[in-house]
């Protein structure tokens, strides 16, 4: 597993909090992981996260399994 920043390749904490912050925006508007505001370092690390395309194709599939 690749530790870089830029790096397109998930660390644990990745994992680890992509779910559960990307669950609380979507379902009930709770910005948690992506306010600029109050947690810039940590709304950067979410934004980059969240942008690969390996999350959007991931994304895309777990929203169509929901319905």
């Amino acid at each position: 597993m690749v530790l870089g920043f830029a790096s397109q390749e998930f660390t644990f904490a990745d994992v680890a909090h992509i779910m559960y912050g990307s669950s609380l925006s979507m379902f009930f508007g709770i910005e948690l992981l992506s306010d600029k505001e109050k947690r810039p370092n940590v709304a950067r690390w979410f934004d980059d996260i969240t942008s690969r395309q390996s999350w959007l194709e991931t994304k895309k599939e777990w929203l169509a399994l929901m319905g």
